[in-house]
């Protein structure tokens, strides 16, 4: 069986099967140099791109099935220099909450996979891409949720 074929049919039937969008995902993707007044916004790696531009970035779950996808829960990714002190004025002028500051990628994708859990949805599996793939805090966040996933890892990663 292709490992298509297989991620396929986990989400037959009443299962669900969620997906991590890619980490470099644009809300606004057709907004490439977006005004520094724009929340999230910085130079920063974009998968979409392909490269560093001045982007804002998402974090989205999705659920999935052969015929179809849906979004569940998106969140804004705000770069670690808007918690600097040269960005001070930025999350004000563009009305982040006081208590909104820079998280890493992989802990936005588990807080919304917490929260969706919250409400009974809990995936059959998890997919995502090598962003999260790669990054050990996040399968070992998986594993201590009790989340069954398929993650995309480079030739060259080691994974524990």
């Amino acid at each position: 069986m292709k490992v298509d074929e297989g991620a396929r049919s986990i989400g037959r039937g009443p299962s669900l099967l969620f997906s991590m969008r890619p980490p470099s995902l644009e809300v606004f993707s057709t907004k490439i140099n977006l005004p520094q007044a724009s929340a999230g916004v910085a130079r920063q790696y974009s998968g979409t791109l392909g490269k560093v531009g001045n982007c804002q970035i998402g974090v989205s779950t999705h659920a999935g099935s052969d015929i179809a996808s849906c979004p569940l829960a998106w969140r804004l990714f705000l770069p670690a220099p808007w918690d600097g002190p040269d960005a001070a004025a930025c999350p004000e002028a563009c009305r982040i909450p006081e208590d909104e500051h820079h998280q890493p990628k992989w802990r936005l994708a588990l807080d919304m996979l917490d929260e969706l859990a919250g409400i009974g949805l809990r995936p059959a599996a998890l997919v995502a891409d090598a962003g999260y793939g790669a990054n050990v805090n996040f399968r070992h966040g998986l594993e201590d949720r009790g989340l069954g996933y398929v993650l995309q890892v480079s030739a060259y990663s080691l994974t524990t």
